[in-house]
Parts: structure tokens; C-alpha cells; sequence
């Protein structure tokens, strides 16, 4: 497998799991009744989305090729048994009352660090410093827009961060709970 099919694949398989998270979180804003915490999954939902469609069109620059699910699981690993593992027991709960909602929350911060972590690393490889001109000569790829496409879904990862630890300090404090309950929040947001 050749280096533009690797990244192909790569970003394939982030593709499909934006997909899933965006269904993830349309599903939890269905089952949830604080209007906070709807309104934030529903923009979470489409931001994600949006990011799966950007990464199809990063794809389609890269040349077509065919992906197997099997593959994403075991490249994208701990993360994509994570989403899928949180889809299922949503899917299981007909609602979720204010603490279980802040338990979701931080379980959902997770997926949205391991994100920010996954493009930042694609972002950084030294590849796309050092040999942007080498690598888009031999392989026709423009790799200063896919840089692009990579820093704009960073950004919108790091407000679903900072989305879901506004609804947590909300939560913890509807529910009595110190702010030692949140001091633990994972977080890869850049100063």
C-alpha cells in the first residue's frame, strides 16, 4: 500500500468515525431535557458531521480507493471500540437525568481529546513540513489544503471540548457536586 492510499485510509477511517459520533450525539440530544445540554449535542452533531464530509473530500483528492470497517477498528483502535461501546448504552437509555448526564459529559470529553489528539498528530508529522513539495509532486496531492481541512476540524474539536466542560461545570452544579468533581477534566486544548 502506497503512502497516498495509507493516508487515504487514515483519513477514511476518521470519516466514518466522525460519522458515527455525529449519530451519537443526535441520538443523546433526543434523550436528553436540559435545554443546555441538547442545544450543545445538536451542535456538536452537525459540526461532526460537516467534519466527515470534509474528510470524504480530502479522500476524493487522494484518489479513490476501497476501505473495510475492519480496518478503521484496528488502525483507529481504543477510540473506535470507545464510541461504539458509548453509542450502544445510549442507545440502550430511554433518558438521562442530570447525573447521569455529567458522567456522559466527561465520558464524551474523552472521545472529543482523543480527536484534537488524532489530528494534531496528523497535522505535526514532520512528512508535512518537510516534504510537503516532494510528496505533492509525486503524488499529486496538495498537502497545505489538507492541513488546512485538519487545523479548521481541530478548532471546531477543541470547542466541542470546551462545550461539554461548560455543560459539566453546569451540571456539577445543579447537582450539588464541588468543583473538585471536574478538577480531573481531560483536556488537550492549546493555551
Amino acid at each position: 500500500m502506497g503512502p497516498s492510499k495509507n493516508i487515504a485510509e487514515f483519513f477514511h477511517c476518521l470519516s466514518m468515525l466522525e460519522n458515527m459520533t455525529s449519530q451519537l450525539y443526535e441520538l443523546l440530544s433526543q434523550k436528553v431535557e436540559f435545554p443546555l445540554a441538547k442545544s450543545s449535542f445538536l451542535t456538536i452533531a452537525k459540526e461532526s458531521e460537516n467534519h466527515s464530509s470534509m474528510l470524504k473530500h480530502v479522500i476524493e483528492r487522494l484518489g479513490s480507493a476501497e476501505f473495510k470497517e475492519k480496518d478503521c477498528k484496528k488502525g483507529l483502535g481504543e477510540t473506535w471500540e470507545y464510541v461504539i461501546d458509548l453509542f450502544q448504552s445510549i442507545q440502550k437509555e430511554s433518558s438521562f437525568d442530570s447525573e447521569e448526564l455529567l458522567e456522559l459529559s466527561k465520558k464524551l470529553a474523552v472521545i472529543e481529546a482523543n480527536y484534537v489528539e488524532e489530528y494534531s498528530i496528523s497535522v505535526k508529522l514532520k512528512t508535512l513540513e518537510y516534504m510537503s513539495s516532494e510528496i505533492s509532486k509525486a503524488y499529486n496531492i496538495d498537502l497545505n489544503e489538507i492541513k488546512s481541512t485538519l487545523e479548521a476540524i481541530i478548532a471546531e474539536e477543541e470547542s466541542h471540548q470546551r462545550l461539554l466542560y461548560e455543560l459539566t461545570e453546569t451540571l456539577s452544579d445543579l447537582n450539588g457536586k464541588t468543583q473538585k468533581s471536574i478538577l480531573n477534566f481531560p483536556t488537550y486544548i492549546r493555551p
